[in-house]
């Protein structure tokens, strides 16, 4: 149960889904993730939205990033691989989407009833309203930050990064809104993903083309030393 602001159109936004469609013309991985923090900028009117990029390692990097005007750039920006716990990635990608309006409200705590209460308690993994941990919301405040939101972008069923978002006040979202925000997300990913299985398809060509440069070389050479010099 949340309250709609007055004033807010209830039903899905199409205008930003129009614009994502666009994204299967984008050439770099670099410039669809661009494309898609200026869309949910402009979806969600957050502060910052920010794509962020998880490499094989699991450490983070912001890649893409659409701000309000007077903001600090956080656009390049690498976290360690301890900055998202190994339990919160596993939540991303069983629910893609989280928002935390107001990481100054206070937390209500549900109290089990019954015998087993206590050893099974309420599962509230894919709950849009649960509260998050203490230690995220004194991180949030530490960044500045009063409300955030989250889309997992997946890509063959490891996640891939993050879409973020964060705002600087309250920052309540219509279901509408964050219905539209999951199917960018959704999409976002398969494009994402396609986008760099084709980078490092290109990157191996380019390899393999060298290899060949050099193999040629070496065979055409007196010796070792003359052939590491003219193939520099």
């Amino acid at each position: 149960f949340e309250p709609i602001p007055q004033g807010i159109d209830a039903s899905p936004a199409h205008e930003p889904l129009s614009r994502a469609a666009q994204l299967v013309d984008a050439k770099t991985v670099e410039d669809c993730a661009g494309q898609i923090a200026e869309i949910v900028h402009d979806l969600l009117g957050a502060d910052r939205a920010m794509v962020y990029r998880f490499d094989e390692r699991g450490h983070g990097q912001i890649i893409a990033e659409a701000r309000r005007a007077g903001l600090d750039s956080f656009l390049g920006q690498h976290f360690p691989e301890s900055d998202i716990p190994r339990q919160a990635r596993i939540l991303y990608l069983k629910s893609w989407f989280r928002a935390i309006p107001d990481a100054e409200a206070p937390v209500s705590d549900l109290i089990g009833v019954g015998d087993d209460a206590a050893d099974k308690p309420l599962d509230l993994s894919f709950v849009t309203l649960r509260a998050v941990s203490p230690v995220h919301l004194q991180y949030m405040r530490n960044m500045g930050v009063r409300g955030s939101l989250s889309i997992s972008l997946v890509v063959d069923e490891k996640l891939w990064g993050l879409i973020a978002c964060h705002h600087h006040d309250l920052f309540r979202t219509t279901r509408a809104q964050r219905v539209t925000a999951q199917l960018l997300g959704l999409h976002a990913s398969t494009v994402l993903g396609q986008l760099e299985l084709r980078e490092r398809q290109t990157a191996r060509a380019g390899c393999a083309g060298k290899l060949g440069e050099l193999r040629h070389g070496f065979m055409h050479a007196p010796n070792v030393a003359r052939g590491i010099r003219e193939n520099a």
